[in-house]
């Protein structure tokens, strides 16, 4: 097959997983992270409110998704499939870039299918990137421009592309704040090359430009909200906890046990060889970002701050560009580092390289199949909050219609959570919504109230009542108060 025929291939599988995603996405909810979302962009604030929330209240995440989704939800319809289709093109722009990477390393024609296996069958990034209105899909894409343009600077430590580098990594960090420690990971790594002899000063430009846009940033979050690191929802890890984040982030089990066999054989045949080329180096690199975010997120998590754990597989998106394309090039390079180690050409004609791509693809639909039909089938079983709050949306709506009824609704949801709900799921209704905390008996009188909690806990409050309907895990109450 040509180079031409190669990318027409791949590049129509990359479209056809595109419409595939885009035409099941509406099959989940919004949760209530995402309804923050659309409740910070919604129509009627202004792009200076915007930027007012995330520099005083909400400064657990950065800005740069919503300020695009900011503009993208001014003229997209609205619903989940539409809103959610630019996570969709985000995830196949990063998973092009990986492979051009990915194949250009390793000279392997192979080796973007490899990729293709990794990222579109990945029930992990289909369900936690491109199907949550969230910035995970535009990390995925931003950490793996970022990848792609460090090897280029490495190759060419030209201006241009030191400052295209440090571009990427300054929308990397005003992505999400993992996206900062990648791009710690990268400096470290030039920082090893410069003592080598390997870099010059000029490295630093990129750095520079981060430390000058986002440390003015981190400073104003940090003092207007200094207490946001003390306390968190994330239990710190175990050593169990490091090896199922990466049984998720490769797909499953069997995707991880191959990759390291491949990474195994590979420094294996490095050491026998006694000689490093670069599409070696290239993976080493990639396991160095791995190994040394791990290190620090686990550190941190574990023993520094446990009470504020951030070890949690979503933050990890990250790194997913670095584990796809480590994992990618070891495997490219099975066939010669076992003909190295064996002392036996194995794969004179290529065919080795072929039969691993079906390898790959097998193991990821085997060991994901399960999940895969649920996810596609199922709009509940992998993602029941979401249900909960579209399913508990839609009774009520229909029930504000009801003349007989004199309906109201009491919920935990505040602030901005309360408002994207509002906006996107009971927008145009007679519904009369008010906080749980601010609820007098008197107000419940004679009315269908609905409790909806769905965060989770039912507080304790004094309303008498009879229990109509118990719905959706307990989210959902249905009350004839007297």
């Amino acid at each position: 097959m040509t180079a031409s025929r190669r990318l027409v291939v791949f590049f129509t599988l990359c479209v056809c997983f595109v419409v595939l995603y885009v035409c099941f996405s509406d099959i989940q909810g919004f949760w209530f992270d995402e309804l923050f979302s659309i409740g910070v962009v919604r129509e009627g604030v202004s792009f200076k409110d915007l930027i007012y929330t995330y520099v005083t209240s909400e400064t657990t995440n950065p800005p740069l998704y919503d300020i695009v989704l900011f503009f993208l939800y001014r003229f997209l319809p609205k619903n989940e499939a539409w809103l959610l289709s630019v996570n969709a093109l985000f995830w196949m722009i990063g998973t092009f870039l990986i492979s051009l990477l990915a194949e250009k390393k390793t000279e392997n024609p192979t080796a973007p299918f490899i990729v293709l296996a990794f990222s579109g069958i990945s029930v992990f990034l289909i369900n936690n990137a491109v199907w949550e209105l969230r910035s995970y899909a535009l990390l995925y894409m931003l950490a793996s421009l970022v990848q792609f343009l460090f090897f280029k600077a490495k190759e060419h430590e030209s201006s241009r592309n030191l400052l295209f580098l440090g571009l990427a990594m300054v929308l990397l960090a005003f992505t999400h704040y993992f996206g900062d420690i990648v791009i710690f990971c990268y400096g470290l790594m030039d920082l090893i090359l410069f003592i080598r002899k390997k870099v010059t000063l000029k490295c630093l430009l990129p750095y520079i430009m981060c430390i000058a846009t986002m440390g003015p940033y981190l400073i104003l979050t940090i003092r207007n909200s200094p207490g946001v690191a003390e306390d968190f929802w994330i239990l710190p890890p175990s050593a169990y906890d490091v090896l199922d984040t990466y049984v998720t982030l490769l797909g499953n089990k069997y995707s991880l046990i191959i990759s390291v066999v491949a990474l195994i054989c590979m420094i294996a045949a490095m050491n026998k060889g006694g000689k490093i080329d670069e599409k070696e180096e290239a993976a080493i690199a990639s396991f160095f970002v791995i190994f040394v975010l791990s290190a620090i997120v686990f550190a941190y998590s574990r023993f520094i701050n446990p009470r504020a754990s951030i070890w949690t597989a979503r933050y990890f998106i990250a790194i997913v560009p670095s584990v796809i394309f480590c994992a990618t090039v070891s495997l490219s390079l099975l066939p010669r580092s076992i003909s190295r180690l064996t002392g036996n050409d194995i794969n004179k004609k290529g065919l080795y390289e072929w039969i691993l791509v079906f390898i790959m693809i097998i193991f990821m639909i085997c060991g994901s199949h399960n999940n895969l039909k649920l996810l596609f089938t199922d709009d509940i079983a992998l993602a029941p909050d979401n249900i909960n709050i579209r399913r508990a949306s839609e009774l009520m709506k229909k029930e504000s219609k009801n003349k007989d009824k004199d309906v109201l609704v009491v919920t935990t949801l505040r602030n901005n959570y309360l408002e994207g709900w509002k906006e996107f799921y009971v927008k145009d209704t007679d519904l009369r919504i008010i906080n749980a905390n601010e609820v007098g008996s008197n107000e419940l009188e004679g009315k269908t109230v609905y409790l909806f909690f769905p965060h989770g806990r039912i507080p304790e409050m004094d309303i008498e009542g009879t229990v109509i309907n118990s719905a959706y895990g307990g989210r959902l109450i249905e009350l004839e108060c007297r």
